[in-house]
């Protein structure tokens, strides 16, 4: 059988290199489009000639939120919407070298309404929530701190014409499924996220270490914002009144950071912002247990990526990993929005060491059955329906 060639389009980068690095081992990659400056890419050592890099508007993006403009300033909305319309307008030449057009929702419309008229497949990948469900739980949420937040009209529109226009709409968890189907789309099809296990895994002279240490250290991974429940996490460990515990947060301070930065215990908490995968994984096999309390997700890569260092994790409803987390018995599964059940869960990791360490073995035992070159071959299948 003839492997379809994939043309792949996201505005960042997200899991999408990650994808086109096995596609290309399998020789069904065509091009991968990009709203990122090339520079930024090189660690994914693809050959140059199937990167269209397009990163203009994302590096103006950065430069902006450096200058510590507000979250809602009306630039970033300009911005993001010109960086969208930049890589669907890009896509739209390598129409003849592609059989599938794959493209993270916002910024492939036209180029996959060509697909289309040409009888070849268009796939929206949805990586979170439907907009309007994302829209309105945010919204609540901002709300509590006197925050006027709404997506604009004009992505959610582009989004809804995504939605209908695409063969099927790819989604990583059932949870962004019953958003979905909630709003009467069925064109829907589940792939969860494997993680990278050449990245993540158990350094075993660090992890075997941490438990001969007094200190417990929980540990987030993920943009500090209030979209991921950072807040909640925060005021779970406040009331850890232990002084052998550690919080320990990676990832870039949002502008919501100064929304919930006075409630941090700056000496039982560490914030370390960005850092390379290399250090991310040094620190997680560090930790006892991973935590992602987001309000709304996709299927947030970090949580495959915890599992890969062997971490037990604790997670939202709402993350997109309630299936996996309850099926493999490798942690806890709570509501969003409730530090008090964090807290909950946090104390009996820290008071039952010998099942923490079952479910770590749990996390590895299910990673270890995860890869992106699976993940690509139940891609294919999925295609192949549609064929």
């Amino acid at each position: 059988m003839i492997k379809k060639k994939f043309l792949l389009c996201t505005h960042g980068t997200f899991h999408y290199f990650n994808l086109a690095q096995s596609l290309n081992k399998k020789k069904q990659l065509s091009k991968i489009v990009s709203g990122y400056p090339y520079f930024k890419l090189l660690k994914y050592k693809l050959p140059k000639n199937l990167i269209d890099a397009n990163g203009f508007y994302q590096s103006m993006n950065f430069f902006f939120r450096k200058l510590g403009l507000s979250f809602n300033n009306p630039i970033f909305n300009i911005l993001n919407w010109k960086s969208s319309l930049l890589v669907d307008q890009k896509s739209k030449k390598y129409l003849n070298q592609a059989d599938v057009f794959l493209s993270l929702s916002g910024g492939g419309l036209n180029t996959g309404l060509e697909f289309k008229r040409y009888k070849k497949l268009y796939i929206c990948e949805r990586a979170s929530s439907h907009i309007l469900y994302a829209n309105s739980i945010l919204k609540k949420e901002y709300a509590k701190y006197g925050i006027n937040f709404s997506i604009h009209n004009q992505f959610i529109r582009r989004e809804l014409a995504e939605y209908k226009s695409a063969n099927f709409v790819l989604v990583p968890s059932k949870f962004v499924q019953k958003t979905f189907q909630k709003q009467g789309i069925l064109n829907t099809r589940v792939l969860n996220y494997p993680s990278d296990n050449t990245t993540f895994f158990p350094i075993k002279s660090i992890a075997n270490n941490k438990y001969k240490t007094k200190k417990f250290k929980i540990v987030f991974v993920g943009g500090l914002t209030l979209r991921k429940g950072v807040q909640y996490l925060i005021e779970a460990f406040n009331q850890l009144k232990n002084d052998n515990f550690e919080l320990h947060l990676i990832g870039t301070p949002s502008q919501d950071y100064s929304l919930f930065k006075n409630k941090i215990n700056f000496n039982k908490t560490f914030v370390y912002g960005h850092l390379d995968q290399k250090k991310i994984n040094n620190i997680l096999n560090q930790c006892h247990v991973f935590v992602m309390p987001s309000i709304e997700e996709g299927a947030a890569i970090s949580v495959a990526q915890a599992m890969s260092s062997g971490l037990p994790v604790i997670v939202t409803e709402n993350t997109g990993w309630k299936e996996v987390v309850i099926k493999n018995k490798n942690g806890f599964v709570i509501p969003i929005m409730n530090s008090n059940k964090i807290y909950q869960k946090l104390k009996f990791c820290y008071e039952n060491l010998d099942q923490l360490k079952k479910m770590s073995k749990q996390s590895l035992k299910y990673s270890k059955s995860k890869t992106w070159d699976k993940y690509v071959d139940e891609l294919n299948s999925i295609v192949k329906e549609y064929s």
